[in-house]
């Protein structure tokens, strides 16, 4: 860590990837450090389940993009990676044209000539741009499914075939489109925290685990709400993550919640991943 911090100084770094324990400072520490001196430098911690309390302080104060269990799949650190530095040229490339925009808007006002004109060029661009981060976030989320599908053995393709269904539920009942975005994203990912549990428990039915696996097993929606936290614009889809198994009267997991505490968007979710359980 401390032969890290002079290197952000001296040249721009797009990612950095930290263990948590390490000598001298902890990963969060570092990573505290590597947003104070490069606030654009994307950050990944690795860390084990004994350091989740740190991680998700880490987490809510900002320190870190995203956290992977060890030991970590190496297609998924990868991806992360990439998913990071995509990021990072994507913010750096809007940050470039809102202050282009900014400038021209000035010399506009000192100008005073073809102000309507020339503002309403601006704002297509800047439209232009905010569609291409959403396509972007939406192919992103897709390449992530199909991956996570890989890893999910049987139940391969079964996000997916959950996702779509939820999304024209959603629309025939009405919602914003927002709201109908979120329940597809969570849709596509909702089992996310399958990635952390170990093929002992993923190839097993969930009938036949024991005591102590299926409480593993019945992690997972946590650990799947966990990965984006980091996403200040995504709390809602973590939030529907994380209450997809909740049932109506209060015997699901992992809160337990009942009735209307559960939100819309999971009730939606939980319905069509049963139907989809029983059709195959």
């Amino acid at each position: 860590p401390r032969q890290a911090l002079p290197i952000i100084e001296q040249q721009r770094v797009h990612v950095v990837v930290s263990d948590q324990r390490m000598p001298q400072m902890r990963g969060a520490d570092l990573l505290r450090e590597v947003r104070a001196r490069s606030p654009n430098t994307m950050r990944i911690l690795l860390t084990g389940y004994a350091d989740m309390k740190a991680t998700i302080a880490a987490i809510n104060e900002g320190q870190i993009y995203r956290y992977i269990h060890k030991p970590w799949d190496e297609t998924e650190l990868r991806l992360t990676v990439r998913q990071a530095a995509e990021r990072q040229m994507l913010e750096r490339e809007r940050n470039a044209l809102q202050a282009l925009t900014q400038l021209q808007n000035e010399e506009l006002r000192s100008l005073n000539t073809g102000l309507e004109l020339r503002v309403q060029e601006r704002t297509s661009e800047l439209r232009q741009a905010n569609d291409l981060l959403r396509r972007n976030y939406l192919t992103s989320i897709k390449i992530f499914s199909s991956v996570m599908e890989l890893r999910s053995g049987v139940l391969a393709g079964h996000c997916k075939r959950c996702a779509n269904p939820a999304r024209k539920v959603a629309v025939t009942m009405g919602l914003p489109e927002d709201e109908v975005q979120d329940i597809f994203v969570a849709g596509l990912l909702h089992d996310m925290g399958f990635m952390a549990l170990p093929d002992s428990i993923m190839s097993k039915p969930v009938g036949k685990l024991t005591p102590e696996e299926l409480a593993s097993y019945q992690r997972h929606p946590v650990l799947g709400a966990q990965a984006f936290m980091a996403l200040d614009d995504h709390q809602t889809v973590a939030t529907l993550i994380r209450t997809h198994h909740e049932r109506f009267d209060g015997t699901g997991y992992p809160d337990q919640l009942q009735g209307t505490q559960i939100p819309r968007g999971a009730r939606i979710l939980a319905v069509v991943d049963t139907y989809d359980d029983m059709t195959h």
